[in-house]
């Protein structure tokens, strides 16, 4: 077997054109996957945001939510604090309240009440249960 080469491919979900393995999609329906991804996660983002009180909405797009959110990443390098914590150097995106929100409205801009972190931290951290850094709790 030589002389022999083996090329594996596999099928785009889209169109059922071959393709490389290791590819998602094909070239050509590369940028229908984008647009349909991004669809799917304003139609969630807006779906979410109806289910919220109105309170919330308002606040996280307020000018003050803007500017502490945008501190808090400043003064964290735009580095996530809790792959830091582990050794880990990852993009902060989002900003996480300690104390949720719901539980103390008053610690809202409070940039203590803050953690910078990347979506895989945040997304873990709200399904424990939301706190984060548990020894900042008061």
């Amino acid at each position: 077997m030589s002389g022999v080469r083996f090329v594996v491919v596999k099928y785009c979900p889209i169109c059922k054109r071959q393709m490389p393995y290791g590819k998602t999609y094909c070239d050509k329906c590369e940028g229908i996957a984008k647009a349909r991804l991004a669809e799917s996660r304003a139609r969630r983002a807006r779906q979410y945001n109806r289910q919220r009180d109105g309170k919330y909405t308002r606040f996280y797009h307020s000018s003050d939510w803007q500017r502490i959110r945008a501190a808090k990443l400043s003064e964290c390098g735009y580095l996530c604090e809790e792959c830091k914590a582990h050794g880990i150097t990852t993009i902060a995106e989002d900003v996480h309240h300690v104390v949720p929100i719901r539980e103390d409205w008053d610690r809202r801009l409070d940039i203590d009440n803050l953690m910078a972190v990347c979506v895989s931290c945040h997304n873990k951290i709200e399904r424990r249960g939301g706190g984060g850094r548990k020894s900042m709790r008061r």
